[in-house]
């Protein structure tokens, strides 16, 4: 009984600071686990209990919604779910080198594997149908991550509605102005992330992948530079 108060007392005190009652362990996950260098997968599968305290998050996330129905809270918990869901889908079968050798090609993102609100899905119908299709936000595709060293870095914090429009511009400035994996440079041509190859009808409101990249990017690139796409890299960002 006192646990379960205590439990009903965490879950209050989160609605009220408009946090996810999951935050502060997912926080503490990210922040032992995760670097600019990758996910350090070893050490957290070699601890039982920030296994179990991941998967007590996919469960909260299986079951329950976001706290708010604001715009804000409602994307910002989506991609969260989208990296908590990965991490666990990958930490399930860890070790491995790839995605792909959880399932063959896209099976990881397009097997049913995960819960969210009660609706089984798979990772690219919460990505495409729930993120994508309603937000209509090119800036979700550096936040979710794809466990691969092409993907944009995992960000090292839960994605919060108070926090979500700095945290966005945060995670897409820093990812398109690195060189590869998001983009290399040559004389007059330029090999930019397959993201924008997968996803340009999400950029081409802005004036399609160079446009949007110069949004970011500094100094920007030339205007008529030719594109290419980079291969992707579907291997583990793995961290050791």
């Amino acid at each position: 009984m006192k646990l379960f108060l205590f439990l009903l007392c965490l879950v209050g005190t989160s609605l009220i600071h408009g946090q996810e009652p999951w935050e502060t362990d997912y926080n503490r996950l990210l922040s032992k686990y995760v670097s600019p260098q990758g996910v350090n997968y070893g050490a957290w599968k070699a601890n039982s209990k920030d296994l179990q305290d991941l998967k007590a998050i996919t469960q909260a996330i299986a079951q329950q919604g976001p706290n708010s129905n604001s715009r804000e809270a409602r994307l910002a918990y989506l991609i969260n779910a989208y990296n908590v869901w990965t991490l666990h889908n990958v930490l399930e079968r860890y070790p491995v080198k790839s995605v792909r050798d959880i399932a063959p090609i896209f099976g990881f993102f397009t097997g049913d594997r995960i819960v969210v609100m009660g609706k089984k899905m798979s990772l690219n119908h919460l990505e495409k149908q729930l993120i994508i299709k309603e937000f209509k936000e090119p800036r979700i595709h550096f936040a979710v991550n794809c466990a691969s060293v092409s993907c944009p870095p995992l960000a090292s914090e839960a994605f919060t509605e108070k926090k979500l429009e700095t945290q966005l511009e945060r995670v897409t400035r820093d990812f398109l102005n690195k060189d590869e994996p998001a983009l290399k440079v040559e004389t007059n041509r330029v090999h930019i992330s397959k993201i924008f190859d997968w996803y340009k009808d999400d950029f081409q409101p802005l004036g399609g992948a160079l446009a949007y990249i110069n949004l970011y990017r500094r100094p920007p690139l030339p205007e008529k530079m030719k594109i290419d796409y980079l291969e992707y890299d579907w291997s583990l960002n793995a961290s050791h």
